[in-house]
């Protein structure tokens, strides 16, 4: 397989991560156990380069590297927050470009330019949150940067110009890239595929125990592309294997991919057009809970449910070791609760208390607290998370598991 992809730094602050990967490098390491003979074109700085031939070819991937001046980095907060990218030392590379022809291509948006591709089989996923306001994002829906007679274009949800998945948007996408197949990622985990004029077709999510966001879908197209095009199966079937594939990647599971018979039993989650309520306790007595539970409600809003905050909802104050009538109520109509423990108080186990006695699923958050602390205070049976992003994909996942 011919990857064409970026290879550039990538810095989380929580969890710590500092790594060279990028798209590009990432999907070409992804496969080389199960698709020998991969080739990874891209750009970087020519300070890099050492690097990344050495990691490539510890997997036996051949490297095609065009030199730009500037080391980029993608810096994230936490993985399910903004990325912010920048040149180290220099302006934003961009306007280069690069050609590339084989069997099968699986190519990423390029943060420096465009490439023009010749295959038999053509993936492309365009990577629009990576692509900065003033590059040539505009020249990637030419189709005549794609010659082939078999092209799958995979979008995130937030990728679409308009209405998610709205079908006027679906046949806007194929017709601008003249795509037979899209595939389109949910945030929540799984996808929609759309085939020609056909009904669309829905992939589960699958269920991981923890949750590293950073190259999931560099991950789900790379085994997309393997599957559908070197291994045959069908666009359908294909997606699933890339779905269980990315929660695998995402729960801790290092790259290359295994076979995916190796992948073992996974939870089936549907998140398909899924709307569920979940509800945000803690109480905000200090600014950094008060930001957590705002971008809780923020992102737990993008992977498709609605939540209950009552310190935004409710007008009224829960008092020490009860709930209001209001709260209760509230609480009463959501299918999960994620609880922000960093603070101990007697409020948080009102609600933690409640919820356990009405069988809502509980997922517990905290960055500081050390586990046998918080099982010590809140008991078993929660599902504790150390991880914010995990605990937001957690949480969401509870709420359809115990109430679809």
């Amino acid at each position: 397989m011919i990857v064409v992809g970026g290879a550039y730094k990538e810095r989380c602050w929580y969890p710590h991560w500092d790594r060279i990967f990028g798209s590009g490098l990432r999907a070409a390491l992804a496969v080389s156990k199960i698709s020998k003979n991969s080739e990874l074109y891209t750009f970087a700085d020519p300070s890099l380069e050492e690097d990344i031939k050495a990691t490539l070819g510890a997997f036996g991937v051949r490297s095609h590297i065009t030199h730009v001046r500037g080391r980029i980095i993608a810096e994230y907060l936490y993985p399910l927050g903004q990325v912010d990218l920048f040149s180290e030392g220099t302006d934003m590379p961009g306007g280069l470009s690069l050609n590339a022809s084989g069997n099968v291509a699986l190519s990423f948006g390029l943060i420096e330019g465009t490439a023009k591709l010749e295959a038999k089989f053509i993936i492309h996923d365009p990577q629009s949150e990576l692509v900065r306001p003033d590059s040539h994002v505009n020249e990637q829906f030419r189709p005549e940067r794609f010659i082939t007679d078999n092209l799958t274009v995979i979008l995130g949800e937030s990728d679409f110009p308009g209405e998610k998945n709205s079908r006027s948007q679906i046949d806007y996408v194929r017709g601008k890239y003249r795509a037979k197949i899209l595939v389109s990622r949910r945030r929540a985990g799984g996808a929609t595929v759309y085939i020609g004029d056909s009904e669309p077709q829905e992939v589960p999510a699958y269920e991981a125990q923890s949750f590293f966001k950073i190259g999931t879908g560099d991950v789900f197209a790379a085994a997309y592309a393997h599957y559908w095009a070197e291994r045959g199966f069908g666009p359908v079937e294909a997606a699933d294997i890339a779905s269980r594939c990315m929660s695998y990647f995402a729960d801790g599971g290092a790259i290359p991919l295994p076979c995916h018979t190796a992948l073992g039993d996974m939870n089936r989650i549907n998140t398909y057009n899924v709307m569920q309520k979940i509800y945000i306790a803690g109480a905000v007595k200090h600014l950094p809970i008060g930001w957590l539970a705002t971008e809780a409600s923020e992102k737990l809003r993008k992977l498709g449910a609605d939540t209950f905050w009552p310190v935004r909802d409710v007008d009224v104050e829960i008092s020490p070791g009860r709930m209001s009538s209001q709260n209760l109520d509230g609480m009463d109509d959501c299918s999960a609760v994620l609880a922000l423990a960093d603070d101990a108080n007697e409020e948080l186990i009102s609600e933690i208390d409640y919820a356990r006695k009405r069988g809502i699923p509980i997922v517990i958050y905290s960055a500081s607290v050390p586990y046998q602390k918080l099982v010590d205070r809140y008991g078993n049976g929660p599902d504790y998370q150390h991880d914010f992003t995990s605990a937001l994909y957690r949480v969401r996942w509870a709420s359809i598991r115990d109430n679809v």
